[in-house]
This record gives structure tokens, sequence and C-alpha cells, in this order.
């Protein structure tokens, strides 16, 4: 069984290297407005300062601001990390916007990938059928 990692109180992981001033500020910006855990300048679970706050070097990222509020801003999470997102995908079926987990995928999830499978099915079995004239009503 897997621990959610949400609910656990967050660590910090140690970084190679400090960041530059303008990624210092987008991530303080990003905590101040989108941290869960951040009362004021107080991290709830440490029931202490945030050290995304407070540090002036910033050696270490916090995992629930790396988990939950980095991939808010994905040029930043690009920066800070090194990973780089797909950019977003539209389902073909629903219309809905996705994160591909790979190159392949067309689909936001199975439930679409069955309804298009189904849409593909009929039409070939249409296009079948037509072509040996079975079903076919003068």
């Amino acid at each position: 069984m897997t621990e959610n990692t949400f609910c656990a109180a967050p660590t910090c992981e140690p970084r190679g290297k400090g960041l530059t001033a303008s990624q210092l500020r987008k991530v303080r910006a990003l905590v101040r407005g989108e941290c869960a855990n951040l009362d004021g300048r107080l991290c709830l679970p440490w029931d202490k300062p945030c050290p995304m706050l407070e540090s002036s070097t910033f050696e270490g990222i916090c995992s629930y601001f790396k988990l939950a509020v980095l991939p808010m801003d994905v040029a930043l999470e690009a920066e800070l990390t090194g990973k780089i997102r797909p950019a977003s995908k539209t389902c073909a079926v629903c219309d809905s916007k996705y994160f591909p987990t790979s190159n392949r995928q067309s689909y936001c999830s199975a439930d679409c990938e069955r309804k298009a499978n189904r849409i593909k099915s009929r039409e070939r079995m249409e296009r079948m059928r037509r072509k040996k004239g079975v079903g076919v009503t003068i």
C-alpha cells in the first residue's frame, strides 16, 4: 500500500546549488500564492517558518512544494528539476486538455479510448458491409 505523500510532513531535499535571484523571486511568489501548508510565514506541518521563504540561498526543496506547488509553473519546474513536461494535448473524443504519459497517447482516459475504439470499429464494419453489399437496401 502506498502512503499519501501530501498528508505526510514535508521534508527538505538537498540541492547542489542555490537559485538565481529571479528563480528565488518566482519560487517565493509561488509559495505565497499557492502553498496550502503556508499560514502567514509558518509552515503548518513543521510549525516553524517556511524554509522556502526563509532561506536566502535556497539549498533545499520542500517535498510538498516539489510535488504539489511547483507543477503549477511549468517553466520554473523545468528550470529547477531539469525535467521538461510534455505540452498538453487535447483528447480526440471529449476535447479536454490533458498531459500525456507517452508520446503515443491520444485520449485523456481509458474511457475515452474505449469510446474511440467503438466508433472506429463501427465505421470499419460499415465500410466492410458496404463493400460486400450486406445489409444494403435498394
